[in-house]
C-alpha cells in the first residue's frame, strides 16, 4: 500500500500524529518564560528571549502572565501561540472544510475528539526541539483562532519544512503571508536556520503564489509522487536560504 503523505503548504501536518513527525513521545513544554520583543521584518515582534515583560503585553496578573507565556510571536494583526483546549472546536471546523481537506491527508468531516487529541499533542511540544510544532494563528481584533503554522524541525536544528492551515472565511485577507513570513522571520534572523521547505500539491495555486511571494524558490515537480484521497498526485517542492531571505 502507497505510505501515508508528507504535509503540505496550505494545510499543514496532520494534526496527532504528522506523516513524518517523531514517532517518540513529545516532551514536557519548558517553563512559561517572561518574553521580550525581538523586532524583525515587516513589523514582527518575536517573543522570545527571557528578560522583562514588554509594557504593551497584557497587564501583571494570573491571566496576564498565562496570555504572555503563550505567545510566541506576533505582528501587526496576529498572535501566533501555543494551541490550548479552547482551539478543538475551531480546529476542527477549519480542517472539515472540503476547501481545506482536498489538499491533505485527512478527510473531511474532521472529527471534534481527534482536535482534542491533537492539541493535546501540539501543546505539549518544544520548539527549541526536532519535530513538528504548531502555531496557532490568532487575530489581535476579537481574538479568534483562524488557523495554523506548522513547523518541522530537522535533527540538526538547521533545516525546517513549513505548513500551514487557514480557515477559509478568513483568506484572501493576507493573514497566511503575514503568519507564514513572521515565522520565517524567527526561524532565520532568532534562530539561524539555514533552510526552510515546503511542498504543495501543484493544484492548490493559491498556496503555491503563498511560498513564492514569501520568497520561496521552486525546486522540482515530482509527477505523481504523493497518494493521497484514493489518486496520485503531483508535488510543488520549494525550498527557501537564509541568505536569499536576508538579502530580500
Amino acid at each position: 500500500a502507497p505510505r501515508p503523505p508528507p504535509p503540505r503548504a496550505g494545510g499543514g501536518p496532520a494534526a496527532g500524529g504528522a506523516p513524518g513527525a517523531r514517532a517518540r513521545p513529545p516532551p514536557p513544554p519548558p517553563p512559561p518564560p517572561t518574553a521580550v520583543g525581538v523586532r524583525g521584518a515587516a513589523g514582527t515582534t518575536v517573543l522570545a528571549a527571557p528578560r522583562t515583560r514588554p509594557a504593551r503585553w497584557p497587564a501583571a496578573g494570573a491571566a496576564g502572565g498565562a496570555r504572555l507565556a503563550a505567545v510566541l510571536i506576533a505582528t501587526e494583526r496576529l498572535v501566533l501561540r501555543r494551541f490550548r483546549a479552547g482551539d478543538a472546536e475551531t480546529l476542527a471546523a477549519y480542517r472539515s472544510a472540503p476547501e481545506v481537506a482536498v489538499y491533505q491527508s485527512w478527510r473531511a468531516p474532521y472529527p471534534l475528539e481527534r482536535a482534542r487529541y491533537a492539541i493535546e499533542t501540539m501543546a505539549a511540544a518544544d520548539p527549541e526541539q526536532p519535530g513538528w510544532f504548531q502555531y496557532a494563528i490568532e487575530l489581535k481584533d476579537g481574538r479568534e483562532h483562524v488557523g495554523d503554522v506548522g513547523v518541522n524541525l530537522n535533527d540538526n536544528l538547521m533545516q525546517a519544512e513549513i505548513g500551514y492551515t487557514l480557515a477559509p472565511r478568513r483568506q484572501g485577507h493576507g493573514y497566511a503571508t503575514e503568519a507564514v513570513r513572521a515565522v520565517l522571520d524567527h526561524l532565520f534572523r532568532v534562530r539561524g536556520l539555514h533552510k526552510v521547505s515546503a511542498e504543495c500539491d501543484a493544484r492548490n495555486v493559491a498556496s503555491a503564489r503563498v511560498l513564492e511571494r514569501l520568497g520561496f524558490t521552486r525546486e522540482g515537480l515530482r509527477r505523481g509522487h504523493t497518494w493521497i484521497k484514493d489518486e496520485w498526485t503531483d508535488d510543488l517542492i520549494y525550498g527557501l536560504l537564509r541568505t536569499d531571505y536576508l538579502a530580500s
